[in-house]
This record gives structure tokens, sequence and C-alpha cells, in this order.
């Protein structure tokens, strides 16, 4: 390449870069130009945006022209797509799931350790709530339908392994214990747009806000759909951490509004995890 030509393309990029600064300081610019592009590219331009630091730095009106400009998909793909390239990581989270008539009051505190492929994951309750001490693993390569589990307290002597979705484990949750990461999550949000999309449907969310403040900002979508069975929810949110591309919160409410299911995610750490991490012979397990 010509050094004319080399210096004609970086010029021209440079250009380009400080019309977009400039645009940025713009709503109703960001707003255009946003909308101008295919799914895709808004994927590529969310992803960008976190990892640059670009949407930690926006004010007020300027994230409301990002989030009325971009389209739910474009936000589901960049998400998809962050959680794939993270392929282990451990989590602290808050969960309450209805089973039966009534939400529990207090949410149980749960260690969770995962990994994308091959799928394994173990899980802690910890101190507080009434599985406290209650242990799980979860290894596909050692038997993709089965799990190693005790309880908590005197009864964690025992340790046995049952069937993922058997009685044992469904009398505790309606998920599996493969469902405990963020891939379950994205993937029935993918499902309900699927379905959306194919009967004709909106697709995007019917609510989307930044909530909190300062640091501390976070994106909330809210999302309608003509409700169970056909659809995880009929009344679903999802916060996104404005500072990386990661779920803090999911909540999903049946056709009453009541909520049947809701997951804070308090520490999230992508990370190598120890080589016995998925083996009961871990010393700091109970199996």
């Amino acid at each position: 390449m010509k050094l004319s030509s080399w210096y004609g393309r970086v010029l021209g990029l440079a250009l380009a870069a400080t019309a977009l600064l400039v645009q940025a300081e713009d709503p109703n610019a960001i707003r255009r130009n946003l909308a101008s592009l295919s799914n895709d590219a808004q994927a590529d331009w969310l992803d960008k945006a976190y990892h640059d630091a670009t949407l930690t730095h926006m004010s007020g009106p300027e994230l409301d022209a990002v989030l009325a400009s971009t389209r739910w998909e474009a936000w589901l793909s960049m998400l998809r797509r962050n959680d794939r390239a993270a392929p282990e990581y451990e989590t602290l989270m808050l969960r309450q799931e209805r089973m039966g008539k009534t939400l529990p009051s207090e949410p149980e505190r749960m260690l969770v350790r995962y990994r994308h492929s091959p799928r394994a994951v173990y899980a802690r309750w910890l101190d507080g709530g009434p599985r406290s001490g209650q242990e799980v693993i979860y290894d596909e390569k050692v038997d993709a339908g089965s799990m190693l589990a005790h309880l908590g307290g005197l009864l964690g002597a025992v340790s046995t392994r049952n069937a993922i979705d058997g009685m044992i484990a469904r009398a505790q949750s309606r998920h599996t214990v493969r469902h405990l990461g963020f891939a379950f999550i994205l993937d029935e949000f993918q499902k309900d747009y699927d379905l959306l999309k194919a009967n004709g449907k909106p697709t995007d969310p019917v609510e989307r806000k930044v909530v909190g403040e300062g640091a501390k900002r976070m994106i909330e979508f809210r999302f309608v759909t003509p409700g169970q069975p056909t659809y995880y929810a009929s009344d679903s949110r999802l916060t996104v951490d404005l500072a990386q591309p990661l779920i803090r919160v999911t909540e999903s409410r049946d056709a009453k509004g009541e909520v049947f299911e809701r997951i804070v995610f308090e520490r999230i750490e992508h990370k190598k995890l120890a080589a016995n991490t998925f083996s009961p012979e871990n010393p700091e397990y109970r199996f």
C-alpha cells in the first residue's frame, strides 16, 4: 500500500472517530446513527461501548437515546456473545423461587461455580437459609443425567447420586442444576423472542430504563408476553450492569402479576477455576 493511501485511510478513520465523539454529545445524533444500523452492527457497537466504557461515561439523555434506538435482538446477541466468551466463572446469588403458592419471604444465598463446556456446576447453599450447607456437583463428563448431592446440617454426612430431573430435585426447584448459570436465563429470553417473532408479535421490551445512580447505574428491560405455558413468564424483568455486559437481576411474574422467581447476582467473577472445582474430593467441600 502506498504511503499516501495508508495516510488517507488513517486520516479517514480518525475523522470518523472524531465525528462519532462529537455526535455522542447529541442524543438526537446517537438515536439517528444507532437506529440506522443492522441488528448485528448494533450488537457490535454495544459490545465496543461496554469494553471501552463509553456507556458508563454517558449522561442520562445519552443513555436514553441508546435505549430508544437499539433493538432487543442486538442486546440479546451481545449478552450471549459475552457469556460464551467467559468459559468459567463464580457467582454469589440471592435466589427466590415459588414452589406451590407462596414465594419465600427471604432469598436463599448461593455460591455457584460454572463451566460452559463440558457443562459442570458446583453449588453450595450458604448460611442463613433453610438449606444452609447443602451442596451439589454436576459434571456431564461424569454423568450427564445425574448429580452428586448432600443435604445441610447433620443430614449432610451422606452424599447420594440423584437424577438431575428426578423427584428429589423437582421437590426443591422447577429447574435442574444445569440451569444455574447465565446461559439458561439468556436461552429463555431467546426462546421467547423467537416465539414472539414467529407469531408476529412485538419483540422489543415494553419498557427500558436506567435505574440506580452514579457508578451503580444499570439498565432494566421489561417484557410482557401472552404468558405461560407457551412463554416463560407473562411479565419478565432483566437488569443489566452498565459497566460490564452482565446480568444483575432477573425477575419473572405470572398472569396475576405475582413474582414466581427472582435472582439477584451479588458478585460475578470470571476466572479460571481450580482443577478440582467439580470434584467431590475437593477439601473445601463436604461430600
